[in-house]
């Protein structure tokens, strides 16, 4: 059987995220989604980066529409597709 306290004692953090988020929820062709703008820091032991993200979330209607608005907005600002979540980082 799984004791969480005994798990607890032996689970150490891997990294960490402290970030400020603010959301909106934007209709695009369409669909209704979420967009959150991550800012803030990502810290793994002794190392650390910046971190500045949007990700988008599809709320209700076409998933097309996600990778669509996406892409816009790449195309105006000085970003690129990604689909790392930021543990994977």
């Amino acid at each position: 059987t799984l004791s969480l306290p005994k798990l607890g004692r032996k689970l150490l953090p891997v990294h960490r995220s402290d970030v400020e988020r603010t959301s909106w929820q934007v209709v695009h062709d369409g669909s209704r989604l979420q967009v959150d703008l991550d800012v803030g820091t990502l810290h793994c032991g002794a190392r650390e980066a910046p971190l500045e993200e949007v990700e988008f979330e599809l709320l209700q209607g076409s998933p097309e529409a996600v990778v669509a608005a996406a892409r816009e907005l790449a195309a105006t600002l000085p970003a690129r597709l990604g689909v790392l979540s930021k543990a994977e980082r």
